[in-house]
């Protein structure tokens, strides 16, 4: 009971706080945005109405301000554009440490905007292995280790004959050895930005078959044994002709 009243009581608090903040034209609007390494990426407000001043802020720090006077803050300068029209942040040549909340403060605005960036890398190419155990084999598919860029975001999918790989998004997919093991099993990896395939052949995860190096060893003593006996053979048949007749 204690912690059903406790549940409710902090879902009362938050719907009270956003209830409140509306009466003081706030509101809960958070926007996510993804920007490429080394890339651009724009925070648009998408206001109706064209600025008159505006105040974009990373966190607490200010990156850019226009009004009576238009200023870039390090470590912003030479690396963003504001547009003082529809106050559109442009920043430019982004790096980790770009990551965070943006919030955009304007007297045009009804609303605070705020949002979310984060930075992604490219995606290599995802490793895949296999595994044999009795009649199964199972493919798993992962982003390289050193790969540590927002993992939790990585979906996957696969791709392949059976209705296994239609229907699995985990980063692992099942088959039995009488499948057809001839065929190729693609693994997708992707990111809201980016994605990166690899491949692999069935056939590659069963284990090597020896019973013909075996049939070549068991056979080489056999064909060993037989020459020796035909040269014993020969050898005294030779003798034989050789030796003179008594007359």
């Amino acid at each position: 009971m204690a912690a059903g009243s406790t549940a409710r009581w902090a879902v009362a608090v938050l719907a009270g706080v956003c209830f409140s903040l509306s009466f003081d034209f706030i509101s809960c609007d958070t926007r996510l945005v993804y920007g490429a390494m080394n890339g651009a990426v724009t925070l648009s407000p998408s206001s109706a109405e064209p600025f008159k001043e505006m105040l974009w802020l990373k966190g607490k720090d200010k990156v850019a301000d226009w009004g009576e006077l238009h200023h870039i803050y390090p470590p912003y300068k030479h690396r963003v554009h504001l547009d003082n029209t529809s106050g559109d942040l442009t920043i430019f040549n982004l790096t980790s440490s770009d990551e965070d909340e943006y919030e955009i403060e304007s007297l045009s605005l009804k609303n605070k905007i705020k949002f979310v960036l984060k930075v992604l890398e490219p995606l290599p190419s995802p490793v895949l292995n296999c595994s044999v155990t009795d009649e199964n084999i199972t493919v798993s598919c992962k982003a390289p280790a050193n790969y540590s860029s927002h993992q939790d975001l990585i979906r996957y999918s696969w791709y392949c004959h059976p209705v296994q790989c239609d229907s699995s998004l985990w980063n692992e997919v099942y088959f039995k050895k009488n499948d057809d093991l001839s065929q190729e099993v693609q693994c997708v990896i992707s990111n809201p930005l980016f994605n990166s395939t690899s491949s692999m052949v069935l056939t590659t995860c069963m284990p090597p078959d020896h019973s013909r190096n075996r049939y070549g060893l068991i056979s080489l003593p056999l064909v060993t044994f037989s020459i020796f006996v035909f040269v014993k053979v020969f050898l005294r048949y030779g003798r034989d002709t050789e030796r003179p007749n008594p007359s």
